[in-house]
């Protein structure tokens, strides 16, 4: 199951260079081929966004599935799950 760290320390694997985020904010994980992300006790917290850009703050410690086109922020900065299908 790959599992990804997000934050701003450099020992991250996706490293956010953003004061507003922790040293270790988040976790992202594809397990069962699907998305899914965990704040990890953050100070800032991280947030799932509507259409509208409103967040909804996730609770420390609880994992929500994102689907495709999930935007979530993490501090300031925010990334939106896409999944890129090969040609041909």
């Amino acid at each position: 199951k790959p599992m990804f760290t997000v934050g701003r320390r450099a020992d991250n694997d996706i490293v956010v260079p953003e004061a507003t985020a922790s040293g270790q904010h988040a976790q992202l994980r594809w397990p069962n081929a699907t998305w899914s992300v965990e704040d990890l006790g953050s100070t800032n917290g991280s947030e799932i966004l509507d259409d509208t850009g409103e967040g909804s703050l996730l609770a420390k410690g609880s994992r929500v599935r994102l689907e495709d086109g999930s935007r979530v922020r993490i501090g300031n900065r925010s990334f939106t799950v896409a999944t890129v299908r090969g040609q041909g």
